[in-house]
């Protein structure tokens, strides 16, 4: 017979694992928080997120100001006392990722150092072949339930708001990936300065796409189908405008139509109308 220490052990091993990823991205510091059973899956326990908009100041000036600095400690200092409720207090338990914001300010080391000082988190700026590898891994459980979409030839692109990752992928096999410095929020601190009205701020900005894309679209084969897979908190909210019934553990198909026509109707609206309209913070 096992002894009672073993048996304890035993069921140690078999409990669910709590465990936690952290975002620091372009506008928003993001926390998931899951637990994960013995054969790897996951069960999502709560999310949250606060806006902090370190992007803002990496796009404009090149570093990251202390003020904001200092806001996204607070934020973490949050986050870090709703880990402990859920009794996350190891290092092995939870991940602390950042992106293009941090990965591009000049003062990126001081930001991660002060992080560390003022909350113990240990913050690591993903390079881009690492946000390719962890993009296609977000996708693969949900290909895999769509006979179609596995077999087919993919363009998965996530638009962030300092970044646009692209992969092209062939009945599963990635065979081109590539980070673009092409984001929702940079264009708009880019352009923010032209005095123009919203019809032509929206034909530059069209234009800066298709001139950072034209090489990508020049070397797709255009011999097969295509199916083309976005993700992204922006293509979120689009998707629970035009699908109200979606189910976000799965893929929603959207007409190109529709997505258009969406997307010109918020560009015909000023910041303040979207917040009102579509119940956004500001």
């Amino acid at each position: 017979l096992a002894s009672p220490s073993a048996a304890s052990s035993s069921l140690a091993a078999d409990a669910p694992r709590t465990i936690a990823v952290i975002d620091v991205g372009t506008s928003s510091v993001r926390m998931a928080i899951g637990s994960v059973d013995r054969s790897g899956q996951i069960q999502l326990l709560e999310t949250l997120s606060q806006g902090v908009s370190l992007g803002k100041d990496t796009f404009t000036r090149g570093e990251i100001a202390r003020e904001t600095i200092e806001e996204c400690v607070q934020a973490l200092r949050g986050y870090r006392r709703k880990l402990e409720e859920y009794g996350i207090n190891r290092p092995e338990q939870v991940r602390v990722v950042a992106t293009s914001a941090v990965r591009e300010a000049s003062n990126q080391l001081a930001l991660i150092d002060r992080i560390y000082a003022g909350t113990g988190l240990t913050v690591e700026p993903l390079e881009e072949a690492e946000v390719h590898r962890i993009t296609y891994r977000s996708i693969q459980p949900l290909l895999q339930l769509d006979e179609p979409l596995r077999e087919a030839r993919l363009i998965i692109t996530e638009v962030g708001g300092g970044s646009t990752e692209v992969l092209q992928v062939d009945r599963g096999s990635v065979v081109y990936s590539h980070s673009f410095r092409l984001g929702s929020l940079r264009l708009r601190q880019t352009f923010r300065r032209l005095r123009a009205s919203l019809s032509r701020l929206r034909d530059v900005m069209d234009l800066e796409v298709r001139r950072t894309l034209a090489d990508f679209v020049e070397q797709v084969s255009r011999e097969a189908p295509l199916e083309l897979i976005g993700l992204g908190g922006d293509l979120r909210f689009a998707v629970r405008e035009l699908v109200p019934d979606w189910d976000p553990r799965t893929i929603a198909r959207v007409p190109v139509a529709a997505l258009s026509e969406l997307t010109e109707h918020v560009l015909t609206l000023g910041e303040d109308a979207v917040a009102r309209q579509f119940r956004l913070p500001l």
